[in-house]
């Protein structure tokens, strides 16, 4: 999915930066290419105050501290999530979902999936990123924590977690 420029006259905000990419990562000797997209609470928020945005019957608004840390993301994705861990849980709507709170502490939220017809490809959806304070890190799920490469290697064979 690509994301068309938000528009606060007289700014415009590009998000080139974070339109898809996919990225090689090593697993036990293999090439694993990953495809990453981003979703739209990477740049927005429920706050109320900026601009209004709807996706899929969503609303929210725009937030100019997602935004900005949002230009780090991909190099966060490869540097540290990639040798982190990761905490399983289930969504609102009950859906298979991780987060990981990075060094620099920041939350990620994401799906990781393997790519249909496929065997060495796995789509990683970035649900949402932020920074996250001292305060707030006791109010994530918890659950078991997994290593990046564990939950690579159970996706590729096409095993849940939960």
């Amino acid at each position: 999915m690509h994301w068309n420029p938000i528009s606060d006259p007289p700014k415009t905000y590009s998000l080139d930066h974070i339109n898809p990419f996919t990225f090689a990562y090593q697993h036990k000797g293999n090439t694993i290419n990953i495809d990453v997209k981003f979703g739209f609470h990477t740049f927005t928020d429920k706050k109320e105050n900026g601009i209004s945005i709807k996706y899929r019957k969503e609303e929210r608004y725009f937030s100019p501290d997602r935004y900005s840390l949002s230009f780090y993301l991909k190099n966060i994705i490869q540097k540290e999530l990639v040798i982190s861990y990761i905490f399983p849980f289930r969504s609102n709507k009950g859906g298979e979902q991780f987060y990981n709170i990075t060094i620099s502490d920041v939350a990620i939220f994401f799906t990781l999936r393997k790519k249909e017809h496929t065997q060495n490809t796995l789509n990683l959806m970035i649900v949402s990123a932020y920074e996250v304070d001292e305060w707030g890190k006791g109010s994530f799920p918890k659950g078991k924590a997994l290593k990046w490469d564990y939950l690579v290697f159970k996706r590729l064979n096409g095993q849940r977690i939960l």
